[in-house]
């Protein structure tokens, strides 16, 4: 009879982060839709003249979303019009990661009133992945040779392995806590050291 162990093996990468991005959400109601448009755009252009001026190039800033659509609001128990939303969510970068705290100012300066996150990165995911990968597929190895020592058996080749899972952990901070973001401005946001991926492969040998 075939004999088979099936193992579970665990690895983990780590990395300084070297990308910062910052969650951004331009958002006015107004009576009328072109009227909160026109708002949106006005504190756009001003935010990007502001992230120019640090040194932040318009490749590294991306609308994630745009919206525009009725408001309305519930009073006595019935949903009564109120104007228009536009929204206008962006997505700025930067690899001076301590840029940060002046991002956030440069937003607030221009009138942007929500800001939703900040989240410290690696670039190349996909090698930390890789890595982490790497040594989760010799865990099972290792712990499935453990195992056969105890049984006083030989560990075979290995049939099959599948990735389980793979995890993330990154900096990241939710800076919108409240309708009041001035009340809660950090004096600064500080990068984590590390941040890590982790992998769970099974194997079966």
């Amino acid at each position: 009879m075939l004999r088979k162990i099936v193992v579970s093996g665990y690895g983990e990468a780590s990395a300084r982060p070297n990308i910062a991005e910052v969650g951004l959400n331009i958002t006015f109601i107004q009576p009328e839709a072109n009227q909160a448009q026109e708002l949106v755009a006005g504190v756009t252009q001003k935010l990007l003249a502001e992230l120019l001026s640090l040194g932040i190039p318009n490749k590294d800033i991306e609308t994630r979303n745009y919206s525009l659509f009725p408001h309305y609001q519930w009073e006595k128990n019935s949903r009564v019009f109120k104007g228009y939303q536009a929204s206008n969510a962006l997505l700025v970068k930067t690899g001076d990661l301590f840029l940060v705290t002046q991002i956030i100012d440069a937003a607030v300066k221009t009138g942007v009133k929500n800001i939703d996150y900040v989240n410290f990165t690696y670039e190349d995911k996909s090698a930390l992945e890789q890595e982490a990968l790497r040594k989760a597929a010799q865990n099972a190895v290792e712990r499935a040779k453990a195992i056969a020592a105890g049984l006083g058996v030989k560990v075979g080749a290995v049939i099959r392995v599948s990735g389980n899972r793979r995890s993330y952990d990154s900096g990241y901070y939710i800076l919108r806590e409240s309708s009041s973001y001035q009340a809660e401005r950090p004096e600064n946001v500080i990068p984590p050291d590390k941040i890590k991926v982790t992998a769970e492969v099974e194997a079966v040998l």
